[in-house]
């Protein structure tokens, strides 16, 4: 039973957080690459791959932050059983391993950035190194 009311939960979390909304895609900046006609160009790429390598790190960050809680909810609930808290105690360390790495990937760009005297490596686009 707790595992369907999980499921719904997770389901219906999805379901908010991907269902588009049209005042978010109304209040967004296509930064000139939609045609006068209200067709997208060759020149939303960039933006797009944008907004999905940053969904994708907000849901990555969620995930992580997800399986933190279920980690120390099994802790919790191990009543100490050792394989239970050394299965806990794994899934924390694989969450926490997730979390370095989604921060090291924005600290990386930026040391890069510093070292090189590029700043446009931080942004997406074709046309931001000119």
């Amino acid at each position: 039973m707790q595992g369907k009311i999980k499921l719904l939960t997770l389901l219906l979390f999805l379901l908010y957080a991907l269902y588009p909304s049209q005042v978010h895609a109304a209040s967004m900046d296509w930064g000139g690459c939609v045609s006068s006609e209200g067709v997208a160009t060759l020149n939303c790429i960039p933006i797009i791959f944008k907004n999905i390598v940053n969904w994708a790190l907000i849901l990555s960050g969620v995930t992580a932050l997800f399986f933190v809680i279920i980690s120390g909810t099994r802790y919790i609930r191990s009543g100490g059983d050792q394989e239970k808290i050394k299965g806990a105690r794994e899934t924390l360390t694989y969450a926490i391993i997730g979390l370095v790495i989604i921060l090291l990937s924005f600290a990386i760009i930026n040391f890069i950035s510093y070292v090189t005297q590029v700043p446009c490596i931080k942004q997406f686009g074709f046309g931001n190194c000119t």
